[in-house]
């Protein structure tokens, strides 16, 4: 039963995934496509670490999962906002 969820929770990461790159392709200015690839690789990455964590239950990979997804969800948001504003301050418009 573990294995069914873990390979659910891997679908639905990859599944976002793929919904951020096509958010990447089919947004059509920058501010869009910066926000739909944000938020989806984000979630998208946690979601296949749970399911590893789920498959492959050992304390290390939680613990560096954890480290992981930390990381993540502190750096995207700052790495998103400074992308927009040095595209605002150069009155970036596609």
């Amino acid at each position: 039963m573990a294995l069914i969820i873990s390979y659910v929770f891997i679908f639905l990461g990859a599944l976002f995934l793929l919904l951020a790159g096509v958010g990447m392709i089919r947004m059509p200015t920058f501010f869009m496509r910066m926000q739909a690839t944000s938020k989806a690789s984000t979630l998208g990455v946690i979601l296949v670490l749970i399911g590893i964590n789920i498959s492959q239950p050992s304390l290390e990979l939680a613990i560096k999962s954890l480290l992981i997804s930390g990381i993540i969800v502190v750096t995207t948001p700052i790495a998103t906002h400074a992308m927009a504003l040095a595209a605002a301050k150069r009155n970036y418009d596609d």
